[in-house]
């Protein structure tokens, strides 16, 4: 199982009475941690404790719900984008996602170039396929469906709700017809690529801002949500179970319906945890949501990869699986966050403009979101 995951950058919220909403912030903070663990992952050995293997499993299981999430929020978010044009909508959008993504896509072009020794017709071919590092995937996804959904910025709310129907059933189909082939080289690699293996997230959140612009939608819905996770989870558990099968990555029926359906668990979720007592232990992913397109960015191949495996492949920790697998998360993930955090303060526009590192998030008690 492979996956390259990356998280989406929330719209400027342009449009009046465009309220912020913490529980965004919440999600995002949260499926960035999901990222990284994601992408210290590696087959696992044979003969390890079958509780690491489903604590394995499991765990990537919810960790692939955090594209489809950040996917949810774009979508939800650029309903709110009221530009004059579709040359503003698109350069706004191209300054705050495809100028540092770039930059960072020509960084790691220039690194694999130096560790391998020069410049050849694959590298050349990652490099033109966004592929140099699999996270930049996300860059021709969001530009694809960003551009496809600008004539739907107006749409009515009926209009909305029909197209997120009808490409979350285009999507569905198009991961159930990668489930049954061999994810490997250029299918896999296109796979990625391919508009339609994301559609239905993207169009949801736009139907989602229309319809439920708060994020409060009836209780009942969630309820079938959790429902529908619980339901996707047993059967991904029992294909686990019984034939030692999970899909690649993204590529599966069961993990499509456990990420689609936790689009309407995870706002009520994080709003309710806001809510409570339990607000506190929140705090940490308030503060990682403006960092985490940075962190996406940055953390491929320099910390989750360099830098892990010089510091944690070779130690004690690779004796046990799931042992390396946190120490590669710890290592990686917390030198990423460190140097993503201190760029505002030592180079701020170098951070702002080809990081893509947000202003800090207004407290939950501003009308609106500033950047």
């Amino acid at each position: 199982m492979t996956a390259t995951n990356v998280p989406a950058r929330p719209e400027p919220s342009t449009g009046p009475g465009a309220a912020f909403l913490p529980e965004l912030d919440v999600i995002r903070g949260t499926a960035i941690i999901w990222v990284l663990w994601l992408h210290v992952y590696f087959s696992e050995s044979a003969g390890i404790p079958n509780w690491e293997q489903w604590t394995i499993r499991l765990s990537h299981l919810f960790a692939h719900g955090a594209v489809p999430m950040f996917l949810f929020i774009s979508g939800f978010l650029v309903a709110r984008d009221h530009s004059p044009g579709f040359g503003v909508f698109a350069g706004r959008r191209a300054r705050r996602v495809l100028i540092p993504g770039l930059t960072w896509l020509t960084l790691a072009f220039v690194y694999e170039a130096w560790r391998r020794g020069g410049i050849d017709r694959a590298l050349l071919n990652a490099y033109a396929l966004f592929d140099v590092s699999g996270q930049f995937y996300y860059l021709i996804v969001l530009a694809a469906l960003t551009i496809a959904i600008y004539p739907f910025l107006h749409a009515s709310r009926r209009a909305t709700i029909a197209l997120a129907v009808v490409m979350t059933l285009a999507n569905l189909a198009m991961v159930a017809w990668y489930e049954q082939q061999e994810m490997r080289g250029n299918l896999a690699v296109l796979a990625y690529r391919n508009p339609l293996v994301w559609a239905g997230f993207f169009t949801v959140g736009l139907a989602v801002a229309r319809t439920w612009p708060d994020l409060r939608w009836p209780r009942a819905v969630t309820l079938v949500a959790v429902a529908t996770m619980a339901g996707a989870a047993a059967l991904y558990a029992w294909m686990y179970a019984t034939s030692e099968h999970t899909p690649v990555s993204y590529f599966g029926i069961t993990v499509f319906t456990f990420s689609a359906a936790s689009m309407f668990v995870w706002p009520p979720l994080a709003r309710a945890t806001l809510n409570s007592p339990a607000r506190l232990a929140v705090g940490p992913m308030l503060w990682l949501a403006p960092y985490a397109f940075a962190i996406y960015l940055v953390h491929k191949p320099y910390f989750i990869g360099w830098l892990s495996h010089r510091l944690v492949s070779d130690s004690m920790l690779a004796q046990d699986d799931l042992a390396l697998m946190l120490g590669l998360f710890l290592v990686g993930g917390t030198a990423t966050v460190a140097v993503v955090a201190a760029a505002p303060r030592l180079w701020p526009w170098g951070a702002r403009v080809l990081m893509g590192v947000e202003a800090t998030a207004p407290r939950p008690d501003h009308d609106e979101r500033t950047r």
